[in-house]
């Protein structure tokens, strides 16, 4: 796919892995610099090293914890000065703990499934 974007500086919070380290590869497919952040470095530092090895794109990450502004002024103040301003910002934030669904079944009992 072709979105029109390549050379766009993305920021996706949350990333290092889940939902924001899909868009981050999306983003990266598209030929856009990635910037992405997290708590936890060795997540983020292995992610970065993968999309500019599969991507050819420039990518970098930073320590961010979303509920901390502080550091989220750090990460953009980071992104500024690594990759120039930012064109697209996605807000993704880590989901809640996985837990179970229950389905009915056949014999009217109902099934637990982890998700």
């Amino acid at each position: 796919m072709n979105l029109g974007i390549k050379g766009k500086t993305a920021l996706i919070t949350a990333s290092s892995k889940g939902i924001g380290k899909a868009i981050a590869e999306g983003f990266a497919a598209e030929g856009c610099k990635v910037a992405v952040c997290a708590r936890s470095k060795e997540e983020l530092l292995e992610l970065t090293n993968d999309l500019k090895k599969r991507y050819g794109i420039d990518a970098v990450w930073c320590i961010c914890d979303i509920n901390k502004p502080k550091e989220i002024e750090s990460t953009v103040d980071a992104v500024h000065k690594e990759l120039g301003s930012i064109d697209i910002l996605v807000n993704n934030c880590g989901g809640p703990p996985a837990g179970y669904f229950t389905f009915p079944t056949d014999n009217g009992k109902t099934r637990l499934t982890r998700c």
